[in-house]
This record gives C-alpha cells, structure tokens and sequence, in this order.
C-alpha cells in the first residue's frame, strides 16, 4: 500500500464543497423560543443526528442548553419549543413534549467539561419528519475500531458547524427569519493532539490565523458540531481528493483564547463520545 502526503492547505476548493456535502445531512443548527413568544428566540449551537439503541435525536454540548439563561426545558413540564435547521434550510419545530433531554455528563469546569448532553427526539410525526429530511449517524460502533481508522497522527478531520459570526435573524410579527451558515473547517490530527484527562479524552485542532484561511474571530455557535475523521482517495485523473470513508469522532465544545494568533478547539474524542458519556444512560 503507498502512502501519498499533502499539505492540508493545498486542498482545492471542490474538495471542500465534497466535505460539506458529505456530512451535512448530519448536522443541525439549533435554536428555542419560550412560551411561543419571539421575543424569547436565542440560537444554541450546533448538533450531530445520531441514532443508540433504537433511540434518535440530537447530540450536542451540555452548555448549548444549560449556559444560557433561562436554561432550556424539554420534556414533561417544559416550556421551550426547539428550531432545528436541517438539510436544505428546512426547518422543523419540536415542542418540549415531543423530545426528552437525556443529560449525558455534568460540567464540573468550563474548559475540559466534561460536557455532552443527548435530546432524544420522541417517536410520532416528528420524529417521522426528522427522519425523511436528516440521515443520523449510528452510535453503537466499537470505539476501538473507530480508533484504529481515524484515531491515529496525521487523520484528516473536519470541524463541523454554525458559527454565530454567520448568524442573521430578523423579525415580521409571529415570524422569525434566521439565516445560517454550515461551515467545515479542514486540519488533521497531529502529534499530541490527543490527550486524556479524568478518564476522559479530548482531540485538539490547532487554527492558525498567521496563514491564509475563511476562520472566524470566534468559533461561538459551532459549539456541539461534529468533527468527523476521513480516509481519502487521491483521483489520478484530476489530482483532486474524495472521501472514501468517515466517521463521527469528536464534539466541539470549547475554543482557547486567541494567543500568538492561533486557538485550539477542544472536542470530546472517540471514548468519550462512544463509551464515556452514556454511562448514565444505561
């Protein structure tokens, strides 16, 4: 088997629009309005479509429900109806007894969490909906295989999400009109990347600002998005590059402070998104 290197940055743009087009039916952008009131309407983040044990819904940080203020209630006794922004912009509307939070861990501090929450949307026509628009990743994988595929030096990744930089809302009485980016941002897992903590591990993706690039000031919004590792296949015709296969490895959830003109965004890794975090689910 040859290996063939290549510089991250060199990657064409066609590729990156294969990247968007790949997963973007996974992704959801997230947002609530409570009491039906528009005056209440506040984007979240950003969530993966995720399918464990025959439950579906939304996988995504803790602190995109629980860090705003008031905090999001669904479930029996909620208050808040969820927007959720699918392929296509298509937008779906869930109220708070149509899905039920399923708080995977506790954040015990705001830079390493952990932080991982799962909102189970509920079967009925929802549900049904959710289904005939977005595809939803399987989580009953073994994490080890996942490792040895996409968990090793030099993985291409890609950080999924909705940035708020992007975000435009406006309103016309009852209606809100909220515009969103999906974006994907392109690295590869380096050395030291990878790190454990308390029993949980945690991927690193270093964005260098010194070097040309589209990051955002702030990575606000993308919070909860999908870093998903590829294996690619170089076209010897066009030169080009395609993704021969993938897989759901990390959560975001923190962004670094700005320093030396590089952050790092910190995401919840392979045992952490596999095993780790439904312990107290069972």
């Amino acid at each position: 088997m040859s290996i063939q290197y290549f510089q991250i940055g060199d990657m064409s743009k066609e590729f990156l629009d294969i990247v968007m087009r790949e997963f973007l039916d996974y992704s959801v952008a997230i947002a609530r309005v409570r009491d039906i009131s528009t005056d209440s309407f506040a984007p979240l983040g950003t969530g993966t479509m995720i399918m464990r044990n025959g439950r579906y819904g939304i996988l995504t940080a803790h602190h995109c429900l629980h860090a705003c203020n008031p905090e999001v209630r669904l479930g029996p006794g909620g208050t808040d109806t969820l927007l959720l922004v699918l392929r296509g912009g298509r937008c779906l509307i869930i109220s708070a007894d149509e899905v039920y939070e399923h708080q995977l861990t506790t954040p015990i501090e705001t830079d390493y969490g952990p932080d991982l929450t799962f909102i189970e949307i509920l079967p009925g026509p929802r549900l049904d909906s959710a289904k005939a628009i977005s595809s939803f990743w399987n989580m009953n994988r073994e994490a080890e295989e996942i490792k040895d595929e996409y968990g090793t030096v030099a993985t291409p990744i890609a950080s999924i999400g909705f940035p708020e930089i992007h975000y435009s809302t406006r309103f016309n009485g009852n209606q809100i009109h909220h515009r969103v980016r999906h974006m994907s941002y392109i690295n590869a897992i380096q050395e030291g990347d990878v790190v454990t903590r308390n029993g949980w591990d945690y991927l690193h993706s270093t964005c260098n600002y010194d070097s040309p690039h589209e990051l955002p000031q702030s990575f606000v919004g993308v919070s909860g998005g999908p870093v998903w590792g590829m294996s690619l296949r170089r076209n010897s015709d066009t030169g080009g590059h395609t993704i021969a296969r993938s897989a759901l490895i990390a959560v975001t959830f923190y962004q670094t402070e700005l320093v030396d003109n590089k952050r790092q965004l910190r995401a919840h890794f392979i045992d952490s998104i596999y095993n780790n975090a439904w312990h107290n689910m069972g």
